[in-house]
């Protein structure tokens, strides 16, 4: 490196020094504009990184300059650029009117130093897998910073000071940095550098604390990160269960949003599936809460709470198992006609939680026949599933069918035809081998049965 590379390298330490003064007097306040000098250093930064060679000095301060500018990213998003005039518009002044965002500006000096520092081939597919617009939009930032995190991570660049820098990140007074933080967070606790406790042990407290955030995409966030510990750290998983797992409920079953929700029962999943039987007795909160969800209307939520019921079946210790047989049986309907799911995913998702529940239903004959047509790799053909399901039903337990098609009634007014018309054929004439006595009076169950068979949605509103 010559004496003009040692000026730049110089004269960009200043620059990050600029960086990280702006973050440390900066306003919890959120303003619109983003603020001056902050962003001349930004801009003057890309510009000497753009012209240095790729060297073990500019290597060595990569971790640094990653750390500024994921921050000065953050800070910007959904911000405008200053008004004309002053020196930032005689440094860069082509920048500014070419690109005119201050947050697209910060990417690309982010950008620019993964380039050179790490490589292009990252670069390439940050630009792929469309990271940049992402972490562009206030809605969509945090998965943007997700992707950024898990192409950094590999790279050896997330060093113990970086974390350190982020955990800060978390508590800041700021909620963007907040979801930043978190977000990045979220991926570094997948990842084994965590697994050291004196890391590890201060982002779970705060992880704690940011799942109670007034912000749902932080909550959000927190709750991911608690998931992904059972992959990053799940030697340290079971000193923490207890913690973890009344946070991720607590995530994931009271009302809130339903991204929120989704992402708390698909963290109680990965948690669960770790823990196997050591998880105590939160999983009876657990199946209990769980099955209200069975008919969401949010496709995603919906299908996180199948995942999550069928993996109960392999964490219950022995003296649960028949408490989680009556949940089966009372989520038998559920379970049987959401085969018939209009989203694939979901019904995916259902035909495992079948195949791992039939088990505790107790019924050979009927477990066979679940067996048969939810364990191969073949199309269920629902219909003809419920069929046989009867047809062993009425020989090994006639009251059991009598309560499932009384549940199956509920799904007579179902918003998705599939279910709908899977109810109908099920508790109709065709359908059942027995009569099937309902507690309600004998008109009306005459009028309920003609409508089955005549398989009219409006004659069934109207019995």
């Amino acid at each position: 490196m010559g004496g003009g590379d040692d000026l730049s390298v110089h004269v960009l330490r200043l620059l990050l020094a600029k960086l990280d003064h702006r973050a440390e007097t900066e306003s919890s306040s959120a303003e619109d504009t983003a603020a001056f000098e902050p962003l001349a250093a930004t801009c003057a930064a890309l510009e000497i990184v753009s012209t240095l060679q790729c060297g073990q000095v500019l290597r060595d301060m990569l971790p640094a300059m990653l750390r500024a500018l994921v921050e000065q990213t953050s800070h910007t998003v959904g911000q405008k650029m200053p008004a004309p005039g002053g020196s930032l518009c005689s440094i860069t002044e082509g920048q500014v009117h070419v690109v005119g965002n201050p947050c697209r500006l910060s990417m690309e000096a982010l950008a620019c130093a993964i380039s050179k520092g790490i490589g292009e081939s990252v670069a390439a597919s940050l630009c792929k897998e469309g990271t940049w617009p992402l972490l562009e939009c206030p809605e969509t930032h945090h998965e943007g910073v997700c992707q950024l995190a898990r192409a950094l991570l590999p790279s050896g660049m997330v060093t113990p000071s970086f974390i350190k820098e982020i955990l800060k990140w978390v508590q800041a007074a700021s909620p963007k940095l907040r979801l930043t933080g978190t977000a990045f967070l979220s991926q570094l606790t997948s990842d084994p550098s965590i697994q050291d406790e004196e890391l590890l042990n201060p982002a779970l407290l705060l992880l704690v604390e940011r799942a109670k955030d007034g912000n749902y995409a932080v909550r959000q966030m927190a709750a991911r990160a608690l998931g992904n510990v059972a992959h990053g750290a799940p030697g340290q998983l079971k000193h923490h269960r207890t913690l973890i797992l009344d946070t991720l409920v607590q995530a994931s079953f009271v009302p809130s949003s339903d991204e929120l929700m989704t992402e708390g029962m698909i963290s109680l999943d990965k948690v669960l599936s770790q823990l196997g039987t050591r998880t105590g007795p939160v999983v009876l909160a657990v199946g209990t809460h769980v099955r209200a969800f069975f008919d969401h209307k949010d496709d995603a939520l919906r299908k996180a709470s199948f995942a999550l019921f069928g993996t109960l079946a392999g964490c219950l210790r022995k003296r649960w198992h028949t408490w989680y047989k009556t949940q089966v049986r009372q989520s038998w309907a559920a379970l049987l006609l959401h085969l018939q799911d209009p989203n694939k995913e979901v019904a995916k998702e259902c035909r495992r939680a079948v195949g791992l529940c039939c088990p505790y239903l107790g019924l050979r004959r009927v477990q066979g026949v679940l067996a048969f047509y939810v364990q191969g790799s073949g199309e269920v053909r629902v219909n003809v599933l419920l069929r046989d399901l009867c047809r062993h039903l009425v020989k090994e337990k006639p009251a059991l069918l009598e309560g499932l098609c009384y549940r199956t009634r509920r799904y007579y007014t179902s918003s998705w035809p599939e279910i709908r018309a899977a109810a109908i054929n099920f508790t109709g004439e065709r359908g059942c081998l027995v009569p099937v006595r309902f507690p309600h009076p004998h008109e009306e169950w005459e009028s309920c049965k003609s409508a089955c068979a005549s398989g009219s949605p409006e004659s069934i509103g109207k019995a």
